[in-house]
């Protein structure tokens, strides 16, 4: 019966099959998987692998503008497993969500968010841009188009479990209960699918805010098998110092810290203008425009739930919101008396030497890959076949851009320069994250390994590389 309905169609070769499916649209390719178990076959044949798919929309029309990066990631064959838009301030959130939603299915998790600027390839022209927006303020001699736009990543990932887990926000201050939950709530999946607490991989969003310090401070178990660098933009200046007296003030998310400080062998405690007087000596030669932080060492009992308490240490950044002949001003609570710190100040030069780095470092990884048996994933040999990339995700601090470098799309370069052809997506944000060393992110070049980690960044671009390494029943 099948032969009959089929005709010629049914005679096709297997290999001509999945090249003639290979090239439909997602939904003309999920339909033709139903017609028979040898299309289903084919059909699986072409999804075999991992497959990311991404574009960008500036269209200042928010219904256009959706429809557009849905029809570009939905041009190929894809099985979506997850989804990420991120939108300009101008689009309402909760109407990109359902659109998506309704597209992609709701057994899809998407996670929609606001950004401060896009990246990747124009949805109508494939042109590859980094778009900043810059600060949500009103501003009516700005362009029709500015804060409208999206991006959207569509991701299939076989052999993965995905799924989106929220940290609720109470209507009064969060408590650490309900970051205990949220950390638990992960494990509980990952056990759930792998057998294992430790998921393969995290991504996390969160908005203007939300504290994701806490949060961060509890993941730092597991590992990731996705390849992640970081390009960081910010240089140490001056010596340590170290906490002397601490105040919070304000509320809910508007709260910060003032402090005063001993510098590093003096015994006397400097107000916030002492502070930033010899900061600011310290950078006589330098360009004023610097944003300014202080970098916090911190090492804090940590503990999930009845778990053991374990020690964490951590360097976290704060921004500097000013200082008087009493107090230093910075954003975000968290410092205690004794902490030492040291202040941090952008710097365009180190960023660009970073994003070398970061591209020589892809360029070893692509290199590495083309010899047999030179990569594995942790447990799984590569059967003789090379590492196969299947596309990036990078979150760059909104900071940095053509206006930062002085020239385009150089946060996006290490990837573009090594894996050419391949998606690549991501957006400009407001801190950063990504566990790493400080001594593989230059922060302090020469640390050992026993250096404190950064999880929140900021004047940096965090890079997500996926690979797929096929096993020999793919091969």
């Amino acid at each position: 019966m099948e032969r009959g309905r089929g005709g010629g169609v049914a005679l096709l070769s297997e290999d001509l099959l999945q090249n003639i499916l290979s090239r439909l649209p997602a939904l003309s390719f999920a339909n033709a998987g139903c017609v028979s178990r040898s299309w289903r076959r084919a059909a699986g044949a072409v999804l075999s692998r991992p497959k990311l798919a991404s574009a960008i929309s500036l269209n200042p029309s928010f219904q256009d503008a959706v429809k557009e990066v849905l029809d570009s990631v939905l041009s190929r064959p894809i099985r979506p497993h997850f989804a990420i838009a991120c939108i300009g301030l101008k689009f309402s959130l909760e109407r990109t969500h359902k659109l998506i939603t309704k597209k992609l299915g709701s057994a899809t998790p998407v996670i929609t968010s606001v950004a401060r600027g896009i990246i990747g390839s124009d949805a109508i022209s494939e042109e590859f841009k980094e778009v900043k927006w810059g600060v949500d303020v009103e501003d009516f001699n700005l362009p029709a188009n500015k804060d409208r736009g999206i991006v959207l990543i569509v991701g299939f990932m076989p052999g993965l479990k995905v799924d989106a887990i929220p940290l609720l926000r109470e209507l009064e201050e969060p408590g650490i209960s309900l970051i205990d939950k949220f950390v638990m709530d992960i494990r509980n999946f990952s056990a759930a699918v792998s057998g294992c607490t430790s998921p393969t991989g995290i991504v996390m969003f969160g908005d203007k805010h939300a504290d994701m310090k806490p949060v961060l401070e509890k993941m730092g178990v597991g590992e990731t098998q996705f390849h992640v660098a970081l390009s960081t933009g910010v240089v140490p200046v001056g010596p340590t110092h170290k906490a002397a007296s601490v105040k919070v003030k304000g509320d809910g998310s508007e709260r910060s810290t003032w402090l005063t400080a001993r510098r590093e062998g003096l015994k006397e405690a400097l107000d916030g203008e002492r502070l930033l007087h010899d900061i600011y000596d310290e950078m006589a030669n330098e360009n004023a425009s610097h944003d300014l932080y202080i970098g916090v060492t911190k090492r804090r009992k940590c503990s999930i739930g009845s778990e053991k308490v374990r020690w964490v240490t951590t360097l976290e950044f704060h921004d500097v919101l000013g200082g008087d002949e009493e107090y230093l001003f910075v954003d975000g609570v968290g410092i205690k008396t004794g902490d030492p710190f040291r202040f941090y100040r952008s710097d365009s030069d180190t960023a660009l030497s970073s994003c070398r780095r970061v591209s020589e470092e892809f360029r070893n990884l692509k290199q590495a890959w083309t010899h047999k048996n030179s990569y594995h994933f942790r447990g799984v040999a590569d059967g003789g076949d090379k590492t196969e990339v299947c596309g990036g995700i990078i979150f760059s601090c909104y900071g940095r851009g053509d206006s930062f470098f002085g020239q385009a799309n150089v946060d996006s370069s290490p990837f573009l320069e090594n894996f050419p052809g391949f998606p690549l997506a991501g957006i400009m944000c407001g801190g950063e994250i990504g566990r790493v060393h400080l001594s593989s992110a230059d922060h302090q070049g020469g640390q050992e390994e026993s250096s404190p980690r950064s999880y929140l960044h900021y004047y940096s671009t965090v890079y997500l590389v996926i690979s797929h390494t096929p096993s020999p029943l793919e091969s």
